[in-house]
């Protein structure tokens, strides 16, 4: 009899508990991008029970752009380097740990223009003044024009065994590119860089332009792109 009552109780125990667990809802999954930011961060999150997904690691991702100077009087200009410190995205996978896509975006207003130790990295041979700097950020900003370009958009598909194919999104505009990189991948944690050259014009910006174009920014831009994740 005290065995057919402990049995009932174990079983009555058991399905409490079950049901107990059936409501409790399960906690949200948190994520470090943006909310504004142009990146369906949901269609990475639903696959990581599935496929090993990447988060980028905006404290230890950098995004650079190397500016150089045109015209008669370039001698007189200097080279600029433009960071981007907080950039957002994903990266995804599969069972080989080869690319499947990612998708990557950065402010245009966060950037960052001539931090000395990245001056000092990139080797420029000029020294700017703090109003040197000043104006080439301002400048920048009339070049980018964040209200209307407040994002820049990367898209990442797979190219070859050491190269993918990137498609930044700018202006209203989308340059793709066949890009070399660089890749070290780990359980938990993934490293990515490469380098590419771009242009204003592909993007229908124009370069600033000073004395009367004796001095100006050079068309062609550098870009290297160095990206930490830890996998989710």
């Amino acid at each position: 009899m005290q065995s057919r009552k402990h049995s009932r109780r174990s079983l009555a125990l058991i399905l409490v508990l079950g049901l107990a667990a059936c409501g409790t809802p399960r906690a949200p999954v948190t994520t470090s991008v943006p909310l504004d930011a142009p990146i369906d961060a949901a269609s990475y999150l639903q696959r990581t029970d599935v496929a090993p997904v990447y988060e980028v690691d905006s404290t230890s991702s950098r995004i650079f752009v190397r500016v150089g100077r045109s015209g008669a009087m370039a001698r007189f200009g200097h080279d600029h380097i433009v960071a981007s410190e907080s950039v957002s995205g994903f990266v995804e996978l599969d069972d080989a740990l080869e690319l499947v896509r990612a998708d990557l975006a950065f402010a245009t207003a966060d950037l960052i223009v001539d931090k000395p130790e990245y001056r000092a990295r990139f080797a420029l041979d000029t020294s700017p003044s703090e109003q040197d700097v000043s104006d080439t950020y301002t400048n920048m900003l009339k070049v980018l024009q964040p209200a209307a370009n407040p994002w820049v958009q990367i898209a990442v598909a797979p190219a070859s065994a050491d190269a993918v194919q990137t498609t930044i999104q700018l202006n209203g505009r989308s340059i793709t590119r066949t890009v070399p990189v660089d890749r070290t991948i780990a359980p938990d944690r993934l490293r990515v860089s490469g380098r590419t050259r771009l242009s204003h014009s592909e993007f229908g910006l124009e370069p600033f332009t000073a004395l009367g174009g004796l001095l100006a920014v050079a068309d062609e831009f550098d870009v290297i792109v160095e990206i930490d994740a830890v996998r989710r």
